[in-house]
């Protein structure tokens, strides 16, 4: 009986370790700023291209049913500390001077600085003015980028306390502001910083957090991509994002590191709507066939395109529908780089990496919390989704049907309804109290 356990416990040992890859990975996240649902080629943009994330996709595994949060805060605080904000308060964005990511939250940079991982961050912050929750003291080595959000004319509430700035700060205590940075060069900026954090790091693991400023109101482009696509500055935005991307893509291949490194681009929420900003917005991202937007609860708010490619490790050319979410991202960082996930607090995240290398079909992941922002008037309120069954106030829809969430057919299944119902009052309740999630109900997959 000993020798048999023994045994067991062996092949699982092995059968872990080779689930790892054989060095500690390099992990570049992109973050887009309210870039649309289908505002990339492979997500079938119209008058956008974007030739190089398209290509991403077909060398890496493209998904299609990816989340973030409904707003700008919460998304970056959840992949931080793969933990849903409502646990520590961030219910949406940070404009104020005092609010911010809490100092006691673990990050993922402070994890994989313990592994000996170089950290950087370049491009918005969003979780914090203040210099105890500023980006070196929640875990990286280096920060170089806007502080809150780009935004210059929104009106009242950033003048009271904000003033436009470019931030580098690093861990030997360095500190430099910059007043009124030119919005125009932002996405440059933040591809020749993040470049040059590659090359000080080429050797030895790093994690890059690329947070770009675009495509989040006020849109700008640099002069080289003024006017070139139809669907004006937002898509000139794009396809600049689309540039950026592949000059980090050619730099890791330049330096011999493409096949140590993964890469993940994806969007912080949904495409926006018109704001009455003084400067119009000439144009709009698209979330179709989704329905809503940025703030809401409805699909279009906070489901974004998302593509992870490593060559060699994750399968090309893949596209599922598996459900995983930004939240998922420590876990799963954490462990391609051994370090250990907290466990004195409730880690909402999982580990996807069996998923995302093949050796599992399916995500972890069957549930999505989502949180509109609180002044949102139409889906704002919570919603829930178990496998293809999503809750949003008394409505019920079949995601894999009824993408666009137009039919209602809570009528047809009033058990369904009233499961999701009870599991939404226990899912409120772990969060107020800081536990963990309970298991999700099990539904019937399609009717």
């Amino acid at each position: 009986m000993k020798i048999l356990i023994a045994s067991l416990f062996l092949a699982a040992t092995l059968a872990l370790a080779a689930d790892l890859p054989a060095i500690k990975p390099n992990i570049v996240f992109i973050l887009a700023d309210d870039q649309g649902y289908q505002d990339l080629g492979c997500q079938g943009a119209v008058g956008i291209k974007t030739p190089r994330i398209d290509q991403m996709a077909k060398e890496g595994l493209r998904l299609t049913s990816s989340y973030v949060g409904a707003t700008c805060s919460p998304t970056r605080a959840a992949l931080l500390t793969g933990r849903y904000p409502q646990r520590y308060g961030i219910a949406g964005p940070i404009n104020n001077p005092k609010g911010g990511l809490p100092p006691r939250e673990i990050t993922i940079a402070e994890l994989l600085k313990q592994q000996g991982y170089a950290t950087g961050l370049i491009g918005k912050w969003h979780l914090g003015l203040s210099q105890e929750m500023s980006p070196v003291a929640q875990g990286f080595d280096y920060y170089s980028g806007v502080p809150l959000s780009q935004i210059e004319r929104d009106p009242k509430a950033h003048a009271e306390y904000y003033k436009r700035q470019w931030r580098i700060q690093d861990a030997s205590g360095r500190n430099e502001v910059e007043l009124n940075p030119s919005e125009e060069q932002f996405t440059q900026r933040c591809t020749k910083e993040a470049l040059a954090f590659i090359d000080r790091n080429k050797d030895r693991p790093f994690f890059l957090y690329l947070a770009e400023l675009m495509v989040h109101v006020e849109v700008v482009a640099s002069p080289d991509y003024v006017g070139k696509s139809p669907r004006g500055v937002y898509g000139d935005a794009c396809e600049e994002l689309d540039w950026s991307v592949g000059q980090v893509l050619d730099h890791l291949k330049k330096l011999g590191l493409d096949g140590r490194t993964l890469v993940i681009y994806t969007s912080d929420n949904g495409a926006t709507v018109a704001r009455n900003y003084s400067v119009p917005q000439t144009s709009l991202g698209s979330n179709l066939p989704l329905r809503g937007h940025k703030f809401e609860s409805w699909e279009g708010g906070s489901r974004t395109p998302c593509i992870f490619r490593w060559p060699g490790q994750i399968p090309a050319g893949r596209v599922s529908d598996e459900i995983v979410g930004v939240v998922d991202m420590l876990p799963t960082f954490a462990h391609l780089a051994g370090a250990t996930v907290p466990t004195d607090r409730a880690i909402d995240g999982l580990n996807l990496w069996p998923f995302l290398h093949g050796d599992r079909p399916t995500s972890p992941r069957q549930t999505q919390v989502y949180y509109g922002y609180p002044h949102s008037k139409k889906g704002g309120g919570e919603a829930i989704r178990v496998g293809p069954w999503k809750l949003v106030g008394k409505e019920l829809f079949n995601l894999q049907t009824n993408l666009s969430e137009k039919t209602d057919v809570a009528i047809e299944h009033p058990e369904i309804v009233q499961q999701l119902s009870a599991f939404q009052i226990e899912i409120a309740a772990a969060l107020k109290a800081d536990q963990l999630l309970p298991p999700p109900p099990a539904l019937p997959a399609q009717k």
